[in-house]
């Protein structure tokens, strides 16, 4: 809406105070008048934000009168934006990689669409919604944003594809591990969390012999690699699903419940394996976020 800011020109890498409070609702007031001007459906959401705090859709005035309050009460002090609810769309990110000489690589795609209180609840990869050329084009924008910003260590952008319009924009960035790490890791063959302790000794990607055997180099050469080629990539082996298990009342709305676990009983194999945080006797209290489990399953 107006607001604009050239990375190069902000001292330090940080936004001007004042370009970033233009860009952000302060009041209740200030929260109306913005959502009649944008038009809705709107969604308000907390910068500070995630997993589901923070986030509302508001479909009219007498919605961000009850919205607002509760956005910025769940997330104290955050920064509030308001966006253009975009219906019939798909949430895809990109997982990048970057090291501290320059180099950006991505590692293909995971739809996290199917969620529950805007939680991610179903994730799996590769992408199939979208068709190869979009695909290829938020790979290489997402790349090109973490270059232009000197990005160093593991990250994932995310976008919103409209499905029927085929357009998509950028959502946000996780500037860390997500927890849908595996999904990349069963298509790449990458293993992230130890390709992130390279990054970090110093270890430019061109020798982390998993990339390497991605792009289908000698796993123990030292040659560099054009990681701009996604051509020279091998493609994804397989596609894989997880889910997240959770202790919720889907009849209530997916409300969270708590209580006792009498018994926990899952074996891994290699091609379907997960991990709890409660185990037998154990119990999920009122404190924790509703998710204890993760499952992944890989197949052709």
């Amino acid at each position: 809406s107006g607001v604009t800011c050239a990375f190069a020109e902000c001292p330090g890498g940080e936004v001007p105070r004042a370009v970033y409070k233009r860009a952000c609702i302060r009041s209740l007031a200030d929260a109306l008048a913005v959502c009649r001007r944008i038009g809705y459906p709107i969604m308000l959401k907390a910068s500070w934000g995630g997993g589901g705090k923070g986030i509302r859709r508001v479909l009219n005035d007498d919605d961000v009168r009850l919205g607002f309050p509760q956005v910025q009460g769940e997330v104290p002090g955050s920064p509030v934006f308001a966006m253009k609810l975009a219906p019939a769309s798909r949430h895809l990110e990109v997982q990048l990689l970057a090291d501290a000489h320059g180099q950006v690589v991505s590692l293909f795609s995971r739809d996290c669409s199917v969620q529950r209180r805007h939680q991610k609840i179903v994730e799996e990869g590769p992408v199939t919604a979208a068709p190869p050329a979009v695909l290829e084009g938020m790979e290489r924008c997402a790349r090109a944003l973490a270059r232009s910003v000197g990005y160093v260590g593991a990250a994932t952008v995310e976008y919103l594809y409209a499905v029927e319009s085929g357009e998509w924009c950028f959502l946000e960035v996780n500037t860390r591990l997500q927890v849908e790490h595996p999904v990349t890791e069963g298509i790449a063959g990458v293993n992230i969390p130890a390709a992130q302790l390279l990054i970090a000794s110093g270890v430019p990607l061109h020798r982390i012999p998993d990339l390497r055997r991605l792009w289908r180099a000698d796993p123990e050469g030292d040659a560099p690699i054009d990681f701009e080629d996604t051509g020279a990539r091998a493609p994804p082996a397989g596609h894989v699903v997880a889910v997240r298990i959770t202790a919720e009342n889907a009849a209530a709305g997916f409300k969270p419940t708590a209580g006792r676990v009498d018994e926990v009983a899952f074996k891994s194999t290699p091609d379907v394996w997960g991990y709890f945080s409660v185990r037998g006797g154990g119990a999920v209290h009122e404190f924790s976020d509703s998710q204890f489990g993760h499952l992944f399953a890989r197949g052709p």
